[in-house]
């Protein structure tokens, strides 16, 4: 279950903490945990989440924390747009954002 989620500014960078009980951080693999395939993903299943990938927002991290307190398969996640939730009828939206300078700096410093 979920612990504790709080937003605090350090500096200017707004920071989302969310500490999710019995998970240990380990370096997460973009291609098993951040975007999710419309193919083989079941969209029938009660509870699906839809998470707004926005790149450089720590969606994977989240992602992959998240599953392990509502289970594995309830959370789609695709670069997609905010109505895509209701095509799907998801049962709730998901997104992270950034402070705007910090977000184009990362997205500058990973290229």
């Amino acid at each position: 279950a979920v612990v504790e989620a709080e937003a605090a500014e350090s500096g200017g960078v707004h920071l989302l903490q969310t500490l999710v009980a019995g998970t240990a951080h380990k370096p997460v693999n973009p291609h098993e945990y951040c975007w999710d395939h419309e193919q083989t993903f079941d969209f029938t299943q009660e509870g699906v989440i839809f998470l707004m990938h926005i790149p450089k927002t720590a969606a994977c991290s989240l992602k992959h924390d998240v599953m392990s307190a509502v289970g594995e398969g309830k959370i789609f996640s695709d670069e997609k747009c905010y109505s895509y939730g209701e095509k799907i009828n998801a049962s709730a939206v998901m997104a992270l954002l950034r402070n705007p300078r910090s977000h184009v700096l990362s997205q500058y410093y990973e290229c």
